[in-house]
């Protein structure tokens, strides 16, 4: 890759900055290629802790290009970025990158968070219609002890499922993420109730969606999907007493985040409800302590926050922060572009 190569004073100058783990597999060389299209690349990629050695080689830069780690925009780093007019972000929340500070100096941000919503959607999707057929369970017990290994190839068992039509499934917030998943599950024709105090009467309609309270929500559905983001209004807004309201062998699952949902009332609850599958690929904290129960109780399924961009997953989002270049330095809107206003109520 030969920096720089380009001398076309009418690119702006770019800067693609992150952590070092995904920094590579984001931003390859197939997308470097796409940038340096757009833009002068003044440096190869630039690990976080490289970054804040050499700040003097941001007195150039109006675009940084980003992705998970990348540095938060604080007055010392605004200071040595002068020029600095938007931010493309490979991942989903830019909590961890947009300042008082950045806002107030008018610089725009973009986020592959539609991009990363997808594999989010897609194995929330996935898990519900696998819950659905009670395959966790099954799972389970075909790892345990003879009798447990029969019940797992009981036939009997097998009608005790709800199944993946013509259910009621509840949704806990309905942006990008819920929507999608609303989407891939419209073959089974479910009911779809949802609980966002923004989903207005029109949305409701257009999406054939129920708008109900939370507490209606976990009293009606046969499972509960968890996408609302982490904001001060939400941490903690599921507690044990949502969780009882779970009909018999109903399903939660969480790839949310973990503190959205008091951990120890729902800990309480799911042991004394042995028939709720809870299904949680986030936790607080994330990962749990070696000693949770989560990792012992019999109705609880984990895996480690992996719902969201991994493997090749990853390329659609240093993808997206190309097609945001080029939208920028065509002098174009962006598409993913993010307000205050949005930034407010976002994860």
């Amino acid at each position: 890759m030969a920096f720089l190569a380009n001398h076309n004073m009418q690119k702006p100058k770019a800067l693609v900055v992150g952590a070092d783990y995904c920094l590579d597999s984001i931003y390859d060389e197939r997308v470097l290629r796409r940038l340096s299209e757009y833009a002068i690349l003044i440096r190869p990629p630039q690990r976080t802790t490289e970054l804040f050695k050499q700040l003097d080689i941001l007195a150039s830069v109006e675009v940084l290009c980003t992705t998970w780690g990348a540095p938060l925009l604080d007055e010392a780093l605004l200071t040595a970025a002068p020029n600095l007019r938007v931010v493309l972000h490979a991942g989903g929340t830019v909590r961890g990158l947009m300042s008082d500070l950045a806002w107030a100096r008018g610089i725009k941000v973009a986020s592959a968070y539609a991009a990363n919503a997808i594999p989010v959607a897609e194995f929330a999707a996935a898990t519900l219609i696998l819950a659905l057929k009670g395959v966790f369970p099954h799972m389970r017990a075909a790892e345990g002890n003879t009798r447990q290994r029969t019940l797992a190839t009981d036939y009997a068992a097998r009608n005790k499922c709800f199944g993946n039509y013509r259910r009621t499934i509840g949704l806990v917030s309905y942006g990008a993420i819920a929507r999608l998943v609303r989407g891939q599950l419209r073959a089974g024709e479910h009911k779809v109730l949802v609980y966002d105090p923004f989903v207005t009467q029109a949305t409701a309609q257009a999406e054939e969606i129920e708008s109900v309270t939370l507490e209606a929500l976990f009293s009606r559905a046969d499972a509960v999907s968890v996408h609302a983001p982490l904001l001060p209004a939400t941490t903690g807004l599921i507690h044990g007493g949502h969780i009882a309201k779970l009909k018999p062998g109903a399903i939660f699952l969480n790839t949310a985040r973990g503190a959205i949902v008091r951990e120890h009332e729902m800990i309480d609850t799911l042991r004394v409800r042995p028939d709720i599958q809870a299904i949680l690929d986030v936790t607080w904290p994330d990962p749990p302590e070696p000693d949770s129960p989560l990792f012992t109780l019999p109705n609880v399924f984990l895996t480690p926050h992996i719902a969201g961009a991994f493997g090749s997953e990853l390329a659609r989002l240093g993808e997206t922060v190309a097609d945001e270049l080029a939208r920028f330095a065509a002098g174009q809107s962006l598409r993913w572009a993010i307000t205050p206003e949005q930034f407010a109520r976002m994860a």
